[in-house]
């Protein structure tokens, strides 16, 4: 509504007579303009700030005291009080003076307090005969201005903490959990509402780094997935559709939350839903955060899941790749899916090689892990370790690994004088790519020890340490709770390149 048409003022008095209609007033008053007497007669006039049609008087219109309907009166009333209250709350003192007076007025009086709960119940009676609650707030978030509103709101911090601190009180009532308790129940009864959270959910999820390498081994192994599969009331974090076989719903249970006792029940609910409604149609399988961190483990549970025997090479040549320095975000991921580590270590130098700018091997330089290790005479500054080596199973070719890491030396820092590599005899690393890089063999290093699941799947030491301490417990404590055993490995091999 303009503002122009809501002010008396600014209409041209000469235009007032004109706001007239003359046909509808000789059609329910039986007279025209033409009439005498007309000053205390009513005549029937369009509202210039709404184009509504109302009643007044004709000698009112012609002084120019109501020139708009009663609505439009009313709006310009509210508006100047709006703007009026605006510029007063806008002092901070007054507000709080405003506020503390409430406050103390509704401990204090009630007389006062039992008058405004009766009008907030009529008020609230009002608005629900016209619209339930719902359909209100849904109206209300269609309005842009509501939802700026409701972000900003959301963004301040003083707002938050109050929020949060008023939540905080009103949950110590019993009787508000209670009622909150038995709503909830109740909703959750109801395979509708369930199966709506449940896809709200899955429009907005939460995806683990143990999901991401989960969905990326699956585009690897060039399966077609759905991540963040609705079924029924459930969501699941992947579904892997087979054409010849049964469907695979694969869950990625992270090892501190899924073993919470409200996670399990969880857990088992889902997978007795699946049980008693869908085994025909899905298999659910089952991968856990450790199980990630063994060499290959992932890999080929999700091959035999899905009866891959062989995956299919992609041809290139050498001249297809670009090598370039990369960052540690690049390669972490080719590092979690298919390095018997499993994790970036200590990182450092990254040098990648990219075709068509998809990673598909990388070698990393790192700092030594200990400043007492001494290299011959050089300063420990000079000396870098080959510390991560890591090619992709679907981009294998003959001398790769040598090729890429004579290219990745000749890009280190001139400070560097010597590289050094190690291979682990344990998993039959003879170190036969160093030799064909011009490393050579300077000695043996003592066993190390390593832990080994109960179906035979290798985990270093350091990974599963770093993973005890993620989850709070000792190294030896995860190990037993997760069916860990240590061995003993064979001696490792010391590798050294001389630039």
């Amino acid at each position: 509504m303009a503002k122009s048409l809501l002010n008396p003022d600014s209409i041209d008095p000469g235009s007032l007579l004109e706001l007239i209609d003359w046909s509808e007033t000789e059609k329910q008053f039986g007279y025209n303009a033409s009439g005498t007497g007309l000053s205390t007669k009513s005549v029937v006039c369009n509202c210039p700030g709404c184009s509504a049609r109302f009643i007044t008087r004709y000698c009112k219109l012609k002084r120019r005291s109501r020139p708009l309907c009663n609505k439009c009166i009313r709006e310009e009333s509210k508006s100047k009080i709006s703007l009026s209250l605006q510029k007063r709350y806008s002092d901070t003192n007054l507000r709080e003076t405003v506020s503390a007076g409430v406050r103390k007025k509704w401990r204090d009086d009630l007389d006062f307090r039992q008058r405004a709960t009766s009008a907030n119940k009529r008020n609230g009676a009002k608005k629900s005969s016209a619209k339930s609650h719902p359909e209100a707030i849904k109206e209300l978030w269609c309005t842009k201005r509501y939802r700026l509103l409701q972000e900003l709101a959301k963004s301040n911090p003083l707002y938050k903490s109050k929020l949060s601190k008023a939540l905080k009180i009103k949950w110590l009532d019993d009787d508000y959990r209670s009622k909150i308790s038995l709503s909830s129940r109740r909703l959750w009864t109801n395979n509708e509402y369930r199966h709506k959270l449940a896809s709200a959910l899955a429009r907005q999820p939460r995806i683990s780094s143990i999901q991401r390498t989960l969905y990326e081994i699956l585009d690897d192994l060039s399966l077609t997935y759905e991540p963040e599969f609705v079924l029924g009331p459930w969501t699941f974090d992947c579904c892997v559709r087979l054409p010849e076989s049964k469907d695979i719903l694969i869950e990625c249970q992270g090892d501190y939350w899924h073993s919470l006792p409200q996670a399990v029940r969880h857990d088992k609910a889902k997978a007795t839903f699946i049980d008693q409604y869908y085994s025909s149609r899905y298999d659910l399988k089952y991968l856990w955060e450790h199980e990630f961190l063994c060499h290959n483990k992932v890999v080929e549970l999700v091959k035999y899941w899905s009866g891959i025997s062989q995956v299919e090479l992609v041809p290139f040549s050498f001249s297809d790749l670009e090598i370039r320095n990369c960052q540690a975000a690049l390669y972490r991921s080719l590092l979690a899916k298919y390095h018997y580590l499993a994790s970036a270590g200590r990182g450092g130098h990254a040098v990648g090689a990219f075709l068509d700018d998809k990673l598909i091997g990388v070698v990393v330089f790192s700092a030594l892990c200990r400043h007492n290790i001494t290299i011959y005479d050089y300063e420990a500054s000079a000396v870098r370790e080959l510390s991560r080596l890591c090619l992709h199973p679907k981009y294998q070719k003959y001398n790769l690994g040598s090729w890429l890491i004579s290219r990745a030396i000749k890009m280190l820092p001139e400070s560097v004088q010597c590289v050094i590599a190690y291979s682990d005899t344990t998993f039959n690393h003879t170190g036969s790519v160093y030799l064909a890089s011009n490393f050579r063999q300077d000695k043996t290093v003592r066993p190390e020890y390593w832990y080994i699941s109960e179906d035979g799947w290798v985990m270093h030491k350091k990974t599963l340490y770093n993973h005890a301490i993620r989850m709070g417990c000792k190294e030896s404590e995860f190990a037993r709770a997760a069916g860990y055993t240590k061995v003993y490995g064979h001696e490792k091999v010391r590798f050294i390149y001389e630039i």
